[in-house]
């Protein structure tokens, strides 16, 4: 194997992939960043924060719209190259609504989402309280209380 072209990076990058267009590459590394390059100049493009530990792979799909970052924090990032409404983006742009969902179009916060006070949907998250707990949920025998 021949090495093609090798780039300088501010971060020792674990993952590199290249984009189906061979214009640009995403990298992540120990520093928590993931990385957009331009393959030509290797300047840096975009910078993105989302993960609590290292990243460790990296691909692009293979159609180039979303790529995805994989992290030590066990968590794996999709993300876009330009915002679009498609899979789960549907579903933010439908909760971000200024006409809010009711429950007759199949949405109740019971479902695990609502929308928060910024527009943008959160999980709900249930915790279960034993007896003489305290709590939104009632005091009594296991009510629950929600955490955004």
């Amino acid at each position: 194997m021949d090495i093609v072209k090798t780039f300088t990076t501010p971060e020792v990058v674990a993952s590199a992939s290249l984009h189906p267009d061979k214009g640009r590459f995403v990298a992540g590394g120990r520093n928590f960043y993931v990385y957009v390059y331009d393959y030509e100049s290797g300047a840096q493009l975009e910078e993105h924060k989302g993960h609590h530990g290292p990243v460790h792979s990296v691909s692009y799909a293979p159609d180039g719209e979303t790529y995805a970052s994989g992290s030590e924090d066990g968590t794996v990032r999709i993300w876009q190259n330009e915002v679009k409404e498609y899979g789960l983006w549907k579903m933010q742009s439908a909760l971000t609504r200024s006409d809010s969902l009711s429950e007759s179009e199949g949405l109740r916060e019971s479902d695990g989402l609502r929308a928060s006070g910024g527009g943008r949907p959160k999980a709900v998250r249930r915790e279960r309280r034993g007896r003489g707990g305290k709590g939104r949920g009632g005091g009594g025998a296991g009510g629950g209380t929600e955490r955004a």
